[in-house]
């Protein structure tokens, strides 16, 4: 054999044991890596876990302390309405006069309950139950609010009632 030859075969023999240990060796190094960056990854996101799960209970506790604020019963929004409105009409000195049941409207994307309710007493009085009963009551908004003077002819008194219709969406 000459010396070509002797070379070509050295090189071609070179190339395959190049090939073979690619194939036996450092194809499954890389193969191994991708995973092991894989599961360092999923490693560093279940370390933050127990922090993650504090905020929530956290959070979690904050908004049942909102709820326990907000003096819900497990009744219907309707009885609930009623109930603090009656509340702070007592504390007021403020008389409900009338109480309709919700008139009901559907729109493209929810659905609008509007409450009407008559209040009778002084003005103050009534601003403050309505005020409390929109701020803290979560009922939804007063979306009108009309003050009318009436003269009760038989007594000879006058007496302020509102009417009040109050929009919340469900």
């Amino acid at each position: 054999m000459k010396n070509r030859m002797k070379i070509k075969l050295l090189f071609g023999g070179l190339v395959l044991v190049l090939l073979l240990c690619y194939q036996f060796a450092i194809k499954n190094t890389l193969v191994l890596k991708d995973k092991y960056d894989q599961l360092s990854t999923g490693v560093s996101s279940l370390e933050d876990t127990p922090r993650q799960l504090s905020l929530l209970q956290q959070k979690s506790a904050y908004y049942d302390s909102i709820l326990g604020g907000m003096d819900l019963g497990n009744t219907s929004v309707q009885n609930n309405l009623l109930r603090k409105l009656q509340q702070e009409s007592a504390m007021q000195n403020v008389q409900v006069m009338d109480f309709n049941p919700p008139h009901s409207f559907i729109n493209e994307t929810n659905e609008l309950l509007t409450y009407s309710f008559d209040l009778k007493g002084s003005y103050n009085g009534m601003l403050l139950s309505l005020y409390s009963l929109e701020q803290k009551g979560n009922f939804g908004q007063i979306i009108h609010l009309d003050f009318e003077k009436k003269r009760n002819y038989r007594t000879k008194k006058q007496a302020l009632t509102a009417s009040v219709l109050l929009q919340r969406i469900k």
